[in-house]
């Protein structure tokens, strides 16, 4: 989860650095007034916590990758494993193959409700 805000004056996107979970959190950490230096116009403003919004982060796309990649290794494996022989190991494929995805939907659940969780809350 990335937390942002945009610029009052230029509208582009700025980074709040923060593992805050939520506004209440993020402004025990900052502040009631965030200042925040445009990296786009240069310009400094201040921000309440309620202007903090949460958006999905790049590791998503990072994972996806991951999740493919392991589920190319695991079925290269299993496959390898059935042409030794092991009636067994024809039930193992599809179970296999379904763990890195399991893991990811998981990873994106808990996400989506982490931002959702934070966007919730303004007051």
């Amino acid at each position: 989860m990335i937390l942002r805000i945009y610029c009052k004056s230029c509208s582009k996107p700025n980074k709040i650095n923060s593992y805050a979970s939520d506004r209440v959190e993020l402004a025990k950490e900052k502040g009631d007034l965030i200042k925040v230096k445009c990296n786009n116009c240069s310009k400094t403003h201040d921000y309440s916590a309620n202007d903090v919004i949460a958006e999905g982060s790049i590791l998503n796309l990072i994972l996806l990758v991951g999740m493919i990649i392991g589920t190319i290794i695991i079925a290269n494996f299993l496959i390898q494993y059935i042409d030794k022989g092991g009636i067994y190991s024809m039930f193992l494929l599809p179970v296999g193959i379904s763990i890195p995805g399991i893991i990811y939907y998981s990873w994106l659940l808990e996400e989506k409700k982490r931002i959702k969780i934070f966007n919730r809350f303004r007051k």
